[in-house]
């Protein structure tokens, strides 16, 4: 996990590699207000409730290099 101005960027992958979490879900579950959930391409099958200020974002799988901005 990474840290940006105090909050924490969560990563999901859908196959774990290199990863914190397979599912958005538990990523969001363990996520606190504030925090980042960076979401890498892949198959998510799953419903998705979040119950605090988070940044839910993704990579595009387009691009040979991922960005994302952090804060």
């Amino acid at each position: 996990m990474a840290s940006c101005a105090g909050a924490v960027t969560i990563t999901v992958d859908d196959d774990i590699e290199g990863a914190n979490y397979k599912s958005i879900q538990n990523a969001v579950d363990n996520a606190t207000d504030g925090d980042i959930v960076l979401v890498y391409p892949g198959n998510y099958t799953e419903n998705v409730y979040v119950n605090k200020e988070l940044t839910i974002t993704s990579l595009s799988e387009k691009s040979s290099r991922y960005y994302y901005l952090c804060c």
